[in-house]
């Protein structure tokens, strides 16, 4: 006899359990004022990292990029501040 999980069918086909909803809309517009804010973003020199960190420097959060280089950090932080001036970047070394 196969156990019944309760994810599961007989067959091991997964069971969803809501239905799926369309993918989202939001964009990088629909996030709110973040003055006095400060957010920490770990891989934020390249791909999906230094895009979050473009999008909340835009919208005045003090952004904070943890860093395994320090080339790379001051890097990212320069291509920050080149696209927004008035930003609060700074870089931290990040030793995990």
């Amino acid at each position: 006899m196969v156990a019944q999980c309760p994810r599961f069918m007989l067959d091991g086909a997964p069971r969803l359990r809501r239905p799926l909803m369309a993918p989202s809309r939001f964009t990088a517009q629909d996030i709110p004022e973040l003055s006095g804010q400060v957010v920490v973003i770990t891989g934020g020199n390249s791909g999906l990292g230094i895009e979050t960190a473009l999008a909340l420097a835009a919208r005045h959060a003090t952004v904070v990029i943890a860093w395994r280089s320090p080339e790379r950090g001051g890097a990212a932080r320069a291509r920050i501040l080149t696209a927004h001036p008035s930003a609060r970047v700074e870089v931290a070394p990040l030793d995990l």
